[in-house]
């Protein structure tokens, strides 16, 4: 931004005839008037094009990508993510902390941009009703009813637990209904969801989405390299996918012993998904 050429005079009436502002130039009462703040600026802008390009008065609005990345990866975070998967992360997704988080992951995941998140909630209570048998049989009645009232929401502001994406329930839902491969990432434990149904595409075009639960109450989006540990399949796809959906995890099958067994090693043998409760 640069300064007038000429001094402008603020005192007194200009001397000689008053040249009229072309329809070419900028619409004000006069070139050297200082009564309007604002003819300074759009003079400028005419005289030197670019000086002001960052104004709210440019028409070309920068839309920011509705996928946002957090490049610096929060040693807070990454504490909360198994160690094993931290030479392959690329970026957080990093997303309000509103009661929606877990939806607005998976809509910034899959490029929808985090607001979405109601778009992602109507989805999965579609995918609910439309196979709310093979749900029941799932989960239970109840608890199938129970997941539907937790997705449906009257109010875009902020929610209690009452209405948080729950894993592992939820997951099933969400790999369906996107036909997405889902992991779920915690200090506790990590999982991986297929498709309950449906064929699979070509392994090239699987998408693959995951999510880290942290500070015991928010999810945030975790973008991973390729080659990276593939988590253990939920216990319960195995027993419920369909019969077109059982390929799904073949192309992941190495890995996913390969993680298994990494995990035994790790924790000194014995079945890595069982954890005792028992008070000794």
């Amino acid at each position: 931004m640069r300064a007038p050429p000429n001094k402008v005079s603020t005192k007194g009436r200009r001397k000689g005839s008053s040249k009229k502002v072309t329809a070419k130039s900028i619409k004000v009462p006069s070139q050297r008037s200082t009564k309007r703040l604002a003819s300074r600026w759009e003079r400028i802008d005419v005289q030197y094009p670019g000086s002001y390009e960052g104004s709210n008065s440019t028409p070309n609005t920068v839309i920011p990508p509705k996928r946002v990345k957090n490049q610096s990866l929060r040693p807070s975070m990454l504490r909360q993510i198994p160690e094993e998967f931290h030479p392959f992360i690329d970026s957080l997704v990093h997303v309000e902390g509103d009661g929606h988080c877990g939806f607005r992951c998976v809509a910034a995941m899959l490029d929808m941009g985090e607001d979405e998140w109601p778009t992602v909630r109507q989805n999965l209570i579609q995918e609910l009703d439309t196979e709310f048998g093979m749900y029941c049989s799932i989960f239970g009645i109840a608890e199938a009813n129970e997941i539907r009232c937790a997705l449906h929401v009257t109010s875009d502001g902020p929610v209690g637990d009452d209405k948080w994406m729950t894993v592992p329930n939820m997951a099933y839902i969400i790999a369906t209904t996107y036909k997405v491969v889902f992991m779920t990432l915690a200090i506790s434990g990590c999982s991986i969801f297929f498709p309950l149904r449906g064929s699979p595409d070509p392994p090239a075009l699987h998408k693959r989405m995951a999510v880290a639960f942290v500070n015991t109450n928010h999810f945030i989006g975790v973008v991973l390299r390729d080659g990276h540990p593939m988590p253990l399949t939920a216990h319960m796809w195995t027993y419920n996918r369909r019969v077109e959906a059982q390929t799904w995890v073949d192309p992941y099958s190495a890995r996913i012993a390969a993680y298994s067994a990494y995990l035994t090693a790790k924790h000194g043998g014995g079945d890595p998904s069982v954890v005792d409760l028992s008070e000794e």
